[in-house]
C-alpha cells in the first residue's frame, strides 16, 4: 500500500466540506435529538438541493468526500445521522429491533425535509441514499410521491443478500432467521463471509481474470475503517439476526410489483457486482424493470460501498451520478428530458 496515497485519501475523507455547518440538532416526532449538517453549493450556478443519508452502522462523518463532490456539482447538501446512529439519539438498532425502526426513519426524513431543510422550490430536491437508507427511501417515495424530484440509490437495501440463492428461497431464509431468534440468537451478529469465498466466486464468473480489479487497492475503504476505529462511539456493529428478522417485515411488502409500479420518481439505482454480500442485486434489477422511471447502473466489479470503492469504481459510479444529475438539473438551460424505458439515456439495458 502506497503510504502517500493513503495519506492523500485520509486527508480528503477527514477534511470538512467547504463552508460546512455541522453538529446541529433537530427534534423528531419521538422527542429524539437528530444530528444534522449543511454544506452549500460551491459553483456559481446552484442546481438544486440534495439530502444525503448513510447506511447501516455508519454516520454522516464518513461522507465528507461525497458531500464535497455534490457541492462541486452545484448542489446544496443536507445530511443527518439516522436515529440510533452517529451522534443522533435513539436506541441501538441492534437491541430489540422492530419493524417500526424503518418507519421511524421514514418519518424522520419527512420531519427533516419540512422542518429543517431550506431549499429553492424552483430547483430540484433530490434524495441520496446508501444501503439501509435506500429501504426507507423507497417507502418514502411511495408515501410522499411529490416531495423529491429525483432519487439516487447506491447499493440500496431493497432486499437482503440470500447467499446467491434465488428469490424463491426467501421464505426459507426468513424462517431460518426467525428460528435463530427464537433460540436466543436475536442479538448475535450475522456472520461475515471470508475472503476465500470471494476469490472462489471470482473464479466462477465468466469475466476474464485480466479485467478483475481486485488487485487495485481500495484506499477509501481503508480510510473508512480507520475512521470507524478512531470514533468507535459513532458506529454500530454488524446487523444481528434480530435486526434482519425485523427488516424482512418491511422489505417483503416493498418488493411487490404494485408497490414498485407506484414509484414514479426518476431514480438511479447503483448496483454492485460479484463482491456484493450485503444486499440482493437481483432486487435492484427487478426494481429497475418495474419502476416506471428507474435506471440501473450495474457495476460488475464494484463492492457494496460504491462511494468508498477504489478509484476506478468510484470514478465509474460518480460518472453515472453526474450523468443522471445533468438530466435532472441541467447545468445550462435545456428542454426537459423524458425518463422511461424508451429513453435513449437509460444507463444500461434494464431487460438484459
Amino acid at each position: 500500500m502506497d503510504s502517500s496515497k493513503l495519506r492523500e485519501h485520509f486527508k480528503r475523507a477527514t477534511t470538512l466540506p467547504a463552508e460546512w455547518s455541522g453538529d446541529h440538532f433537530f427534534t423528531n416526532e419521538r422527542g429524539e435529538f437528530i444530528r444534522y449538517a449543511y454544506a452549500p453549493s460551491q459553483t456559481g450556478r446552484k442546481r438544486g438541493t440534495i439530502i444525503h443519508r448513510h447506511g447501516a452502522g455508519e454516520s454522516l462523518d464518513l461522507y465528507y468526500e461525497t458531500i464535497g463532490w455534490y457541492q462541486h456539482q452545484g448542489f446544496d447538501v443536507w445530511a443527518y445521522d439516522l436515529a440510533g446512529y452517529g451522534l443522533s439519539d435513539g436506541k441501538n438498532p441492534n437491541h430489540n429491533p422492530s419493524p417500526k425502526d424503518t418507519l421511524h426513519h421514514v418519518s424522520d426524513l419527512h420531519c427533516f425535509v419540512h422542518q429543517v431543510v431550506k431549499h429553492d422550490t424552483k430547483k430540484p430536491l433530490i434524495m441520496s441514499n446508501h444501503s439501509l437508507s435506500g429501504h426507507s427511501g423507497l417507502i418514502y417515495l411511495h408515501k410522499h410521491p411529490d416531495v423529491f424530484q429525483a432519487a439516487i440509490m447506491s447499493s440500496p437495501m431493497f432486499d437482503i443478500y440470500r447467499l446467491g440463492l434465488p428469490a424463491v428461497f426467501r421464505p426459507v431464509l426468513r424462517a431460518i432467521f426467525n428460528l435463530a431468534c427464537s433460540i436466543g440468537m436475536k442479538d448475535v451478529e450475522t456472520p461475515v463471509a471470508g475472503y476465500s469465498r470471494i476469490l472462489e466466486r471470482v473464479k466462477k464468473t465468466s469475466e476474464s481474470l485480466t479485467t478483475i480489479t481486485l488487485g487495485e487497492i481500495n484506499y477509501r475503504g481503508s480510510v473508512k475503517q480507520m475512521m470507524k476505529e478512531l470514533h468507535p462511539d459513532r458506529y454500530r456493529d454488524r446487523p444481528t439476526f434480530g435486526w434482519v428478522r425485523a427488516a424482512y417485515t418491511t422489505i417483503v411488502p416493498t418488493l411487490r410489483r404494485k408497490f414498485l409500479q407506484s414509484i414514479r420518481t426518476p431514480t438511479l439505482i447503483g448496483s454492485a457486482g460479484i463482491l456484493e454480500e450485503l444486499v440482493d442485486t437481483g432486487a435492484h434489477a427487478r426494481a429497475a424493470r418495474i419502476m416506471p422511471r428507474a435506471e440501473l447502473a450495474k457495476m460488475h466489479l464494484a463492492d457494496h460501498n460504491l462511494w468508498h470503492d477504489n478509484d476506478k469504481n468510484h470514478a465509474e459510479w460518480t460518472g453515472y451520478v453526474s450523468d443522471f444529475l445533468d438530466r435532472i438539473a441541467p447545468r445550462t438551460a435545456m428542454p426537459p428530458i423524458f425518463f422511461g424505458k424508451k429513453s435513449p439515456y437509460i444507463l444500461n439495458d434494464l431487460d438484459s
